[in-house]
């Protein structure tokens, strides 16, 4: 059987969670029977590791490919380099992807995963955005949804049917994020001692993580606890605005902004809660990361997290956009230290068995097969994906 042909177009090479995902397809599932090409629209750090894995790596945006609009270039690689499936996971990349493929006469099929869908209050023209990520997913032939109710959300809208939406749910390497030897030189490169309560956010400090509830919460727990710490990994659009928040809420020598991580594991490491305080997720990859680092977990009830978190047992749920309970599922955490172990341990058991990397991996495999397939059937019974350790 020839190799099966994948043709991810995504929005760059940054080192951020859609581009890590495409990066364990292309390493797991490797150059024997798949053939890779990955068009980012930007540089960044991971083309050279897409290289390294085997797979084709194109910046688009480098000047020998950017004399010619995105689109066209993608229909003329397409036409150089036939692929059987072309994988989307953007807006942009969807829409990009659709143009390419219009008027072909054999055009890739077109699988399209979404991460989120977005809400028109979490950006600039939000409407207008909001509005064409839902239409964007009527082009491709068949959509990924991360999480059932990300599915749902799909499903909601007037004329996708059923058999055109499959949930795969987001999954990590759960072993490479417990590190908990990383924990006392993490904290000494912090400042803090050993007994200093080191409450952690990781993500994109942007509106819809709402950083704001996460401060105001922070500074009301701050006051009974004043041998706390918050410490904010990642950046964006709101970090200065957020930063003055820090500053009017008299907390700003108690944050500490660490920016963009490489070493998310040694981050980890350090923390005693994590919080996830977002009103808009698919499935965070950030939320499963800290359950494998055997972290107590915080986190809003929002998107698919319901389908990872189960209150009172393995984390708190809490509802969106209140900074009192987010105050008050701190407080919880820090009184009952027990409690908060137990939370940790069983989060940390519940992501290895149902969000490890092995089930992702085989998801998508039998996918890719049944694309390529001409009768749409599942794999081939003969077909096993590689066994990840």
């Amino acid at each position: 059987m020839r190799p099966i042909t994948v043709l991810h177009l995504i929005n760059g090479f940054a080192d951020a969670s859609i581009e890590r995902i495409i990066l364990n397809f292309v390493t797991y599932l490797g150059t024997q029977e798949y053939r890779w090409h990955i068009l980012g629209l930007t540089g960044g750090a991971l083309l050279p590791e897409f290289e390294k894995a085997g797979a084709v790596a194109v910046d688009l945006s480098l000047p020998e490919n950017a004399a010619v609009p995105p689109d066209a270039f993608i229909r003329r690689y397409l036409q150089q380099e036939p692929a059987d499936i072309l994988h989307t996971h953007t807006i942009k990349s969807i829409l990009l992807g659709a143009r390419a493929c219009a008027g072909q006469k054999r055009p890739p099929f077109h699988l399209a995963t979404k991460h989120i869908l977005t809400r028109p209050s979490e950006r600039r023209h939000g409407l207008f955005y909001a509005a064409v990520d839902r239409l964007a997913l009527y082009l491709p032939n068949h959509l990924v949804a991360v999480s059932d109710f990300m599915r749902a959300q799909i499903l909601a809208l007037p004329g996708i049917p059923a058999s055109k939406v499959t949930t795969v749910r987001n999954a990590i390497h759960t072993p490479s994020y417990h590190s908990p030897h990383l924990r006392a030189d993490c904290r000494a490169s912090w400042g803090i001692t050993p007994s200093t309560l080191a409450i952690g956010f990781m993500g994109r400090i942007v509106q819809a993580k709402r950083i704001d509830i996460l401060l105001t919460s922070f500074a009301a727990f701050h006051q009974t606890h004043p041998e706390s710490i918050l410490v904010l990994a990642g950046d964006g659009d709101q970090r200065t605005a957020m930063q003055a928040l820090a500053q009017s809420l008299n907390i700003a020598d108690s944050v500490l902004w660490l920016g963009f991580v490489q070493d998310i594991p040694r981050m980890l490491a350090g923390l005693d809660i994590f919080v996830q305080p977002s009103v808009n997720e698919g499935l965070s990859l950030s939320l499963l990361e800290a359950l494998a680092a055997e972290k107590a977990v915080i986190a809003t009830d929002v998107g698919g997290t319901a389908e990872v978190l189960d209150h009172n047992r393995n984390g708190l749920l809490i509802p969106a956009g209140s900074p009192k309970a987010l105050s008050a599922a701190l407080a919880q955490m820090a009184s009952q230290p027990d409690q908060a172990s137990d939370f940790a341990r069983n989060g940390r058991a519940y992501v290895e068995r149902h969000f490890n990397l092995q089930q992702m991996i085989t998801s998508y495999d039998r996918l890719y097969h049944a694309a390529i397939s001409p009768n749409g059937s599942a794999q081939p019974a003969a077909h096993f994906p590689p066994r990840i350790t």
